[in-house]
């Protein structure tokens, strides 16, 4: 608890003394001090991007949730795979799924979008129509994603048209104007 609380401390005094670094404790055995160190790394320009990789890396689903929100508005390329992993790894939180979906969804690179289309992809019914897989806010984010950013990619208009013409009004709600 000292440890955490004495970087907690640091991150809001909003300086650090010359020469620091938060790397020891950002390697710490307890998620707690890890979380804050990484924390405090992502606000010091020097250790940001290490700090990132870190957090992805990390075990808990406080600091993974860390790094992506650090990455949320601008996922570096050699970052790409890992997020795209965590999007896929149905072991993890819904959560943490979710906004990886939403980190990567914008990218544009071919691994997203053949990941996205997987994500859509609930096989097919009897007759050989598409489906959707059941809904959850990782298959959301997907279409959401998809509609926003893909739409004219070929194979994501049938998953588009799938979602407009869903029962679900939430699925429905993910499609863009432009395509319902």
């Amino acid at each position: 608890y000292v440890q955490r609380n004495m970087i907690i401390l640091l991150e809001r005094a909003a300086r650090v003394p010359e020469g620091f670094s938060a790397v020891p404790w950002a390697a710490h055995p307890d998620p707690r001090v890890r979380c804050e160190a990484i924390r405090l790394q992502l606000r010091l320009p020097a250790e940001r991007d290490e700090a990132i990789l870190w957090a992805l890396e990390d075990a808990d689903p406080r600091i993974v949730h860390l790094g992506l929100t650090a990455i949320q508005h601008a996922c570096p390329d050699e970052l790409i795979p890992r997020v795209l992993n965590l999007a896929v790894d149905a072991d993890l939180d819904d959560e943490i799924r979710t906004l990886a979906v939403k980190v990567v969804g914008r990218v544009e690179h071919p691994q997203v979008l053949e990941v996205l289309l997987e994500l859509t992809d609930g096989g097919r019914s009897l007759l050989g129509k598409f489906r959707l897989p059941v809904k959850t806010p990782v298959l959301l984010a997907a279409i959401r994603a998809l509609s926003d950013h893909w739409a004219f990619e070929p194979g994501v208009d049938v998953v588009l048209t799938a979602a407009a013409e869903s029962a679900d009004p939430d699925i429905r709600g993910t499609v863009s104007q432009h395509f319902s």
